[in-house]
C-alpha cells in the first residue's frame, strides 16, 4: 500500500511540475514551440511503448538545429523536475528507514523484540541497494550502440562496446546476487515504475545528442 501511495504522490508532483514547465515554454518560446515539445513527447511515448523508435528519429533528423536545441532543453528541465519530485519523494522513506534503523540497538538488547529488530535491520539493509540497481536500471546499452556507430574506428568501436556489455553484465548479476534480486529494481517497485516512465524522455535525449554530435562532424 505505501509503495503505491509513494507512486502516486510521485506522479503527482511530476504531472505538476510537467505542466508549470509547459507554460513556461509556452510563455518563452511561443505556442508552436510548445506545440512541438508536445507533439514529440507523445509521439516518442507512444512508439517507445511499441519498441519502435524510427519514425521519431526519422522527425529529429529533419528539425532545425534550432529546433533539436529547444527539444534538449525541454526535455533535460523535465528530466531534472522529476529527478526533485523523486528527491522529494524517497526523502519522507529514507526518513522512515532510518527511523527503524536507528531503533535497531535499542529493540535486538529486547529478546521479545528481537525478530522485529532483524526485520527493521533488513529494510535498512536492502535501502542500500536501490542505488546501484538504480543506475543499472537507468543505463541503456542500445544507446551505447548508437555512440559506437560515430566511431571512425568501426572494429575498434565493437570490442570496447562488446566490453561494456560484458562489463554492464557481470555488475549486474553481481548486485542481483547481493541484494537477493530476481531483477533490478524487484524490491522496489515504485522506482522501478518511475524509471520506467522516465526511459523514453532519456533514451530521446541520447539520441538528440548523437545526431547532434553527427551533425558537428560533417
Amino acid at each position: 500500500m505505501n509503495e503505491i501511495l509513494n507512486l502516486r504522490a510521485d506522479l503527482t508532483f511530476i504531472r505538476l511540475l510537467g505542466r508549470l514547465l509547459g507554460e513556461v515554454i509556452r510563455e518563452q518560446h511561443w505556442p508552436e514551440a510548445y506545440q512541438l515539445v508536445e507533439d514529440i513527447h507523445r509521439q516518442v511515448v507512444g512508439e517507445y511503448r511499441a519498441d519502435a523508435l524510427e519514425p521519431t528519429m526519422d522527425r529529429l533528423r529533419a528539425l532545425s538545429q534550432a529546433d533539436i536545441l529547444l527539444l534538449i532543453r525541454a526535455f533535460s528541465i523535465f528530466s531534472q523536475l522529476a529527478n526533485i519530485a523523486d528527491d522529494h519523494v524517497l526523502r519522507h522513506e529514507t526518513k522512515a528507514l532510518g527511523s527503524s534503523a536507528a531503533q535497531y540497538m535499542e529493540l535486538s538488547s529486547r529478546p521479545h523484540a528481537q525478530a522485529g529488530a532483524r526485520l527493521s535491520a533488513g529494510r535498512a539493509v536492502r535501502a542500500g541497494h536501490h542505488r546501484p540497481s538504480h543506475r543499472l536500471a537507468k543505463s541503456r546499452l542500445p544507446i551505447a550502440r548508437r555512440h559506437a556507430e560515430l566511431a571512425q574506428d568501426s572494429p575498434l568501436a565493437e570490442k570496447i562496446t562488446a566490453q561494456i556489455k560484458t562489463e554492464w553484465r557481470l555488475t549486474r548479476d553481481a548486485v542481483l546476487a547481493v541484494s537477493g534480486q530476481s531483477e533490478l529494481l524487484s524490491n522496489n517497485p515504485r522506482l522501478a515504475e518511475t524509471i520506467q516512465s522516465r526511459l523514453p524522455y532519456v533514451d530521446l535525449l541520447n539520441h538528440l545528442q548523437v545526431d547532434l554530435l553527427r551533425r558537428h562532424r560533417h
